[in-house]
C-alpha cells in the first residue's frame, strides 16, 4: 500500500516530476527521477518519494527543469538535488546530484 501524504502546503511542478512540503516538513518528489530529481530514489513513480535529508524541517521547494531546492524551516541554507550539469546545486558542475546543502559566497 502507497504511504499516506499528510497536506502538502507548497508545491512546486515542473514538465515531468513534482516535489511538495508535506505537514511533517519533509519534502517528497513523484514522477521521474532523472538525474536524481526525486533525491535519487530511482525511476518514475506516482507514489511521493521522501527525499533523503535527515533532520531537516522545510517550508518551501522549487523545482527547476531537472534539479529543486527546498529551504529548510530554520532560516538556514538551502538543500538542492537533481542534474548538476551546470554546477547549479552549488557542489561545481557533474556534482553528484545528491541532496546537498548549498554553500555560502563569499
Amino acid at each position: 500500500a502507497a504511504p499516506s501524504v499528510p497536506f502538502a502546503p507548497t508545491l512546486s511542478s515542473s514538465e515531468l516530476w513534482r516535489c511538495f512540503v508535506g505537514a511533517d516538513a519533509a519534502v517528497y518528489c513523484l514522477g521521474q527521477d532523472l538525474d536524481g530529481r526525486l533525491g535519487g530514489a530511482g525511476g518514475t513513480t506516482s507514489t511521493p518519494v521522501m527525499v533523503p535529508v535527515s533532520g531537516v524541517m522545510f517550508r518551501q521547494v522549487v523545482t527547476g527543469a531537472a534539479f529543486a531546492c527546498a529551504l529548510p524551516s530554520d532560516a538556514s541554507l538551502p538543500h538542492c538535488w537533481g542534474n548538476d550539469g551546470q554546477g547549479q546545486l552549488g557542489d561545481g558542475p557533474g556534482g553528484t546530484g545528491a541532496p546537498t546543502q548549498i554553500p555560502t559566497c563569499g
